[in-house]
Order: C-alpha cells, then structure tokens, then sequence
C-alpha cells in the first residue's frame, strides 16, 4: 500500500480511512487521523500541528508504539500501555501489547489524544 499525506498552512487536516503509512501536518488548525483498518500495513503514522490539537483514532484490540508530545497542552491515550518509557502531563511514550507500527504525534499548542474507534458493524462513528 502507498501512503498517505496531507499538509496545511492554516487549517485543519483530516484523514480517514488510510490503507498505508500516514503523515499529516499543519502549522495552524487541529490535524485528525481515523483509521479503520487493520494496521498491518502501516509502519509509520506522524501527525503534527504548530496550533492546534491532534487527534488518532485506532480500532480497539491493534498493537502499536506510541509516542505523544506537546509542549502547550497534555497528552491522552484511551489504550493501556505497555512498558511505558516516560509519562507526563506534555509526553507519553510506550507500546500496546507487542507493539507495531510507530504512532508519532505532535504540537506546541495543543493536546494529543489516542482514542479507540469502535469498528463493530453498524457503528455510527
């Protein structure tokens, strides 16, 4: 599969949906990444944003490394981490189960949040 790139000056970036890897960037606007799919063909998903949030959503049960960092806001993962490597209000860092493709978020001015996507048919989101 190919990947995936969107990028922005001022304003927000959005993908849903992607069968390859994921870069997402924007400098002032909220970046969201939503990804049905299972991750077996992703390596790599980054996301950044100067001024805004950035927001992953991942289907439940999926295994991957995490990393999240903002220096003007929190980080949140919906998912439990395994051997987590640093814990703060402004960085996470650690791995779901035996880990996988590389989940890389960032922002100066905003917050990071890892969700989990229900992917159950019928599902509304």
């Amino acid at each position: 599969m190919g990947k995936t790139s969107a990028k922005s000056t001022n304003g927000r970036v959005e993908i849903r949906d992607a069968g390859g890897d994921v870069s997402a960037r924007t400098t002032n606007g909220s970046v969201t990444v939503e990804l049905r799919r299972d991750l077996d063909v992703i390596e790599a998903i980054q996301a950044r944003s100067v001024n805004g949030s950035v927001k992953v959503a991942i289907p439940e049960g999926v295994d991957f490394e995490f990393v999240g960092r903002t220096s003007h806001g929190s980080v949140g993962c919906e998912f439990e981490l395994d051997d987590v490597q640093t814990e703060r209000r402004t960085r996470l860092e650690g791995k779901t189960g035996a880990g996988g493709p590389r989940v890389e978020l960032q922002t100066t001015n905003g917050s990071i949040r890892v969700t989990k996507l229900d992917c159950a048919p019928g599902s509304s989101r």
